[in-house]
């Protein structure tokens, strides 16, 4: 069954059809989680949330976009309400630190013998920066997704992760450099 005939079926009435989408996209949305630093006890409420929220304004869902970009942009949107919520910032930058060693291992193998130098490099990046790594490095998305994701057009994200990745090749250059 495709997403959009299990979508269907739901606003028609059927609601165990959701349990099928739950189950094709709850391991992409815990790794999203996980990677943007919410805090490992807050992450399986973050995803029920999310997935309420989902089933609740699912007919607001248009079906001329990937519905894992609609999902991830409600995921996003759920974790910035409890971010707000909780104010729990000390525990969300230690996740972040964490993220950022995975980063750094994705980035480049050899990175494990200068880990810290690599990690410090990514430490310093906004967290508007960190996400865009994270989505497009990691998870793996289209720049479309990723702008309907952020709301932002397509080019604009285009130069954005551009300049991104421009300026973390010169720090890591700068990096490499300083330990020869």
């Amino acid at each position: 069954m495709q997403d959009q005939e299990i979508i269907e079926a739901v606003i028609g009435g059927q609601k165990q059809p959701f349990k099928i989408l739950v189950d094709k996209y709850l391991p992409m949305v815990r790794a999203f989680f996980r990677s943007m630093g919410v805090p490992t006890e807050l992450i399986d409420d973050t995803i029920q949330e999310t997935f309420i929220k989902v089933y609740l304004n699912l007919n607001k869902y248009r079906p001329v976009r990937p519905f894992s970009a609609w999902l991830l942009r409600v995921a996003r949107n759920t974790m910035i309400d409890n971010i707000r919520k909780t104010q729990n910032h000390r525990n969300l930058e230690h996740e972040l630190s964490k993220t950022c060693k995975t980063i750094t291992t994705s980035i480049e193998p050899s990175v494990q013998s200068e880990e810290s130098d690599y990690q410090y490099l990514l430490e310093n990046l906004s967290d508007s920066d960190k996400l865009l790594i994270e989505l497009r490095l990691l998870q793996k998305l289209s720049f479309q997704e990723i702008s309907e994701i952020l709301e932002v057009t397509e080019n604009s994200l285009r130069v954005r992760i551009h300049r991104l990745l421009q300026k973390m090749r010169r720090d890591i250059e700068s990096v490499e450099r300083s330990v020869q």
